[in-house]
């Protein structure tokens, strides 16, 4: 429950949502005032009805959905990945489509990242695919903007970068 869990936990609020979360480094509940309740991957993956991704893709989390995620799904179940394609095993996401295992995903990113303009992916009527851009409102803009223009005036003038690419 980062940053951004947290924000998407608070606009599902608004809609009455009954949220749950996972993050897979953390083992047992920590109370984040936010109302969520920590639930383990596969308990959560059962019960969901909407399973949203908002996790880095490290070695922990490469392919953590994958056949055996998709099975526990409900066949009503939407699943939604704003993070990164490597969390999600494709070929797996492809036969829970193609197979009713879930009823339909919503990509932000893939893997690989872009897609070949032939994949399968691409033909499934219960599939929406962003070309990355999911963060690509005004307000986000304008702050990376803002950010890279503070770079580059730090560059100039011979200052630490206040955001370095490590």
């Amino acid at each position: 429950m980062g940053r951004i869990g947290q924000a998407v936990a608070q606009r599902a609020r608004g809609f009455n949502m009954c949220i749950l979360y996972h993050n897979p480094s953390q083992k047992t509940e920590v109370e984040r005032g936010s109302g969520a309740i920590f639930t383990p991957l596969p308990e959560l993956l059962q019960q969901a009805d909407i399973i949203s991704l908002h996790v880095p893709l490290t070695a922990q989390t490469a392919g953590m959905i994958a056949n055996e995620q998709f099975k526990l799904m409900q066949p009503h179940a939407i699943l939604v990945n704003t993070a990164r394609g490597g969390v999600v095993d494709t070929t797996a996401l492809v036969h829970a489509l193609k197979t009713g295992q879930i009823a339909c995903a919503a990509l932000d990113v893939t893997d690989p990242e872009p897609l070949p303009p032939t994949h399968e992916l691409y033909a499934l009527p219960n599939v929406i695919i962003l070309p990355h851009i999911g963060s690509a409102t005004r307000h986000a803009r304008s702050a990376m903007s803002l950010l890279a223009v503070d770079n580059l005036i730090a560059g100039l003038t011979g200052t630490p970068l206040p955001k370095a690419v490590q």
